[in-house]
């Protein structure tokens, strides 16, 4: 993950796992169908590891258990829907894949839009972000959320 960072391997492996999901309810042949499948299962599994550690770092910490537990309350109605949605392939074989793989491949380009936390001060209050989003992006310190750490510390 040095070279892709947070953002990068939460967003490539959701949009590369959709559409691998995707691409496996055309394929004809079966054993190529589940090789996809399970490529695209694969990527995906990739990114939710990234992704707790990712989301962790993109929230202040004095809110940072607040949003944790939102979103791992929406996990859970997602955990809670999913066997409605996969009873649908037993009509429907491809619509079932279909409706897991859409919100893969939005969030895959959705989360291009999120800032990269590798090597950058995490915000400690939402003061931090509202200063980083001010026009010169500088905190009260001096410093900024989205240059790297490195350097920073050596001068503390």
């Amino acid at each position: 993950m040095t070279w892709c960072g947070r953002r990068g391997a939460v967003s490539g492996s959701f949009f590369v796992g959709g559409l691998c999901l995707i691409l496996s309810t055309f394929v004809e042949e079966a054993t190529l169908a589940l090789l996809v499948y399970y490529l695209g299962f694969g990527a995906l599994s990739l990114g939710f590891g990234v992704l707790y550690v990712w989301a962790a770092e993109l929230f202040p910490t004095t809110i940072r258990v607040r949003c944790m537990s939102v979103q791992s309350l929406a996990a859970r109605f997602g955990a809670i829907a999913s066997p409605f949605i996969n009873d649908l392939g037993t009509t429907h074989p491809a619509l079932s894949l279909m409706i897991f793989a859409a919100p893969c491949v939005i969030a895959g380009v959705l989360d291009l839009w999120l800032p990269e936390t590798r090597d950058v001060v995490l915000p400690n209050t939402l003061d931090d972000i509202a200063d980083d989003a001010t026009p010169n992006g500088r905190g009260k310190n001096g410093a900024t959320l989205t240059e790297p750490l490195v350097g920073k510390l050596e001068g503390a």
